[in-house]
C-alpha cells in the first residue's frame, strides 16, 4: 500500500480526534479568566474605605496646613459627589480660592482676580470622581484597566488605570489582597505627579488620609497637606460656589482717576517697557496682562531691599521655575 504525501491513515484519524477532545476538557476545567479584573480591584478598595457608609457618602470639609515648595500655609476645601468643589489657601502674602460645579468653574488668582478656570474645572471634576471612588459601571465615560504589579515602598502594588478619554493618565495603586490604597500616579499635560496618601484614621466607619504628599519631576513644585479636621457628610451652601464680585487691587495715588498719559518703550516690537517706582526706587517694569502679581528679577529686589522668604512653583509660556515671595 502506498500512502501519498499529505494523507492521513485511520490511525493518525483517531490520534487527531483523541488529542482535540483532550483539549476540549483541559480548556473546559480551566478557571475562567475575569472579565473585570479592575472593578473587582475597585470594590476591594471601597470595601477597604468604609463599604457601604464610603459609597453613601456625598460631601466632606477639610481643614489642614499646606507646604507649596518652601513656603507653609493653610487651607480648607469642600467636595461633594456630584462634582461640586471650593477650596481657599493662604501660602504667606498670596491667597486664592477655586470654585468648580458640573457647569462651571471660577479662580481667583494671587492678586485676588477672578478669572475662568478653563481645563483646570475639568481636571477638578476628574480628581473628585477618584476622590470619592466614583468610577463604577454606572460612567460609561470612565474605563477601567489593571496593568499590572509594580513595587513601591518594598512591597507589590496592583496598578488600576482609570481612562476618562483624552491622553490623561489616572493610575491607583492598590493592595490586591487587602484593597489599601498607596496613592495615584497622574500625568497630565505631559506632567506626571504622584500622590502618596498616609495617616489613615476611621471617622466613623469610612477611613481617610490625613497625610498627603505630592512630588513631581521638579522639587520645587511638591507640596504637603496635613489634615486637622474632616467633617463628613456637611450641608454644602450654594454661596460656596458663587462667584465672588469684582475685587479692584490697585488704586490711583492723590485720589486721581488715571495715571495720565505715560511715556514708554516699545521693545523689539514685542514688549512695553513702562516708569515705576517700587520701594521708592526708579525701574522700568514690563507690562505684561497676563501677569497675576508683579516679579521682578532677584537681583533687582536685593538692590532695592525687599524682604524675600520661601519658594513656591511658578508656570507660564516659557516652563516651569520657582520664585520667592516679598510681602
Amino acid at each position: 500500500m502506498v500512502r501519498q504525501r499529505g494523507q492521513r491513515g485511520p490511525g493518525m484519524k483517531r490520534i487527531a480526534l483523541q488529542c482535540a477532545l483532550l483539549l476540549a476538557l483541559w480548556v473546559s476545567v480551566q478557571p475562567p479568566v475575569r472579565a473585570d479584573a479592575a472593578g473587582e480591584l475597585l470594590s476591594r478598595y471601597i470595601a477597604w474605605r468604609g463599604g457601604a457608609a464610603f459609597e453613601h457618602l456625598q460631601s466632606v470639609h477639610e481643614r489642614g496646613r499646606i507646604r507649596v515648595g518652601e513656603v507653609d500655609g493653610t487651607f480648607e476645601r469642600w467636595l461633594a459627589r456630584d462634582g461640586r468643589l471650593r477650596e481657599d489657601r493662604s501660602l504667606g502674602p498670596l491667597a486664592d480660592s477655586t470654585a468648580v460645579t458640573p457647569d462651571s468653574s471660577w479662580t481667583t488668582n494671587a492678586s485676588g482676580q477672578l478669572e475662568e478656570s478653563g481645563d483646570h474645572g475639568l481636571a477638578v471634576r476628574r480628581a473628585i470622581a477618584l476622590y470619592f471612588a466614583d468610577l463604577g459601571h454606572a460612567r460609561p465615560d470612565i474605563r477601567l484597566q489593571v496593568l499590572g504589579v509594580e513595587q513601591r515602598e518594598n512591597r507589590p502594588w496592583t496598578i488600576v488605570r482609570v481612562g476618562f478619554g483624552g491622553n490623561d493618565i489616572f493610575d491607583l495603586f492598590i493592595d490586591a489582597s487587602t484593597g489599601e490604597l498607596l496613592g495615584e500616579r497622574i500625568t497630565q499635560d505631559r506632567v506626571t505627579r504622584f500622590i502618596r496618601y498616609g495617616d489613615w484614621r476611621m471617622i466613623g466607619a469610612i477611613r481617610f488620609a490625613f497625610e498627603q504628599r505630592i512630588t513631581a519631576a521638579d522639587p520645587g513644585a511638591d507640596e504637603t497637606r496635613r489634615l486637622d479636621s474632616i467633617e463628613v457628610n456637611p450641608a454644602l451652601a450654594a454661596e460656596l460656589f458663587a462667584r465672588p464680585a469684582p475685587k479692584q487691587s490697585w488704586s490711583f495715588a492723590h485720589e486721581r482717576s488715571s495715571t495720565g498719559w505715560l511715556p514708554f518703550e516699545f521693545y523689539n516690537n514685542d514688549q512695553i517697557f513702562v516708569p515705576a517706582s517700587v520701594n521708592g526706587h526708579p525701574l522700568n517694569l514690563v507690562l505684561d496682562s497676563g501677569a497675576d502679581i508683579t516679579i521682578l528679577d532677584k537681583s533687582v529686589a536685593g538692590q532695592i531691599g525687599a524682604s524675600l522668604s520661601g519658594a513656591v512653583p511658578v508656570g507660564g509660556t516659557g516652563g516651569q521655575s520657582t520664585m520667592q515671595l516679598a510681602p
